[in-house]
């Protein structure tokens, strides 16, 4: 990084056309391959953005991956916990909902994406301290994760060493443990 770059911070548009560039060398001939992978940069570029609190670049990025490829579920996932991490809960509410609208039309590639999706509502719900919905979507995420084929493509992935897993345990260990808090209060 050069200088002025430290000192006046990265050229993010001239970062995303090169990028951009490069794909459409790479890519160009199959042009549902290219916005898929120019989706995939753009979130993974919004989610080291969210990563050091720089929402607004982050939710910018997560906003041209979805214009780009609508049907790219990991990025209204990430939009969602941007919009939640700066308190915007109805944001999120509406991204998941957008979000679970794609997945009818996203195809194979993100099928298995409805617990994401139904954790990010549980997390919202939560965070409005609605116990009685947050009830609701955190045991469809955990019915969802428990589904015998998102759990095949997590054990392949895991083996593939893409993934570790344990988050995944964590969050549903967590929901569980939630819903008995929740349940034995009432």
């Amino acid at each position: 990084m050069g200088l002025l770059s430290r000192i006046f911070g990265e050229n993010i548009e001239k970062q995303k056309l090169s990028k951009f560039k490069e794909l459409e060398s790479k890519f160009g001939g199959d042009s549902d391959l290219l916005g898929n992978m120019k989706a995939v940069w753009l979130t993974s570029r919004g989610n080291h953005y969210g990563a050091n609190r720089k929402y607004e670049k982050a939710l910018n990025d997560f906003t041209e991956a979805i214009q780009i490829c609508p049907s790219h579920i990991p990025a209204y996932v990430a939009m969602a916990t941007s919009y939640r991490e700066i308190g915007k809960l109805d944001d999120a509410q509406d991204v998941i909902h957008k979000a679970m609208d794609a997945l009818g039309t996203a195809g194979e590639l993100y099928q298995g994406s409805e617990f994401e999706l139904y954790n990010q509502m549980a997390a919202v719900y939560f965070l409005k301290h609605d116990k009685n919905n947050f009830l609701v979507w955190a045991e469809r995420a955990i019915t969802a994760y428990e589904d015998p084929e998102r759990q095949a493509k997590l054990k392949f992935a895991i083996e593939a060493g893409v993934i570790d897993g344990a988050d995944d345990q964590e969050i549903i260990e967590s929901l569980r443990g939630l819903i008995n808090e929740i349940k034995g209060e009432n």
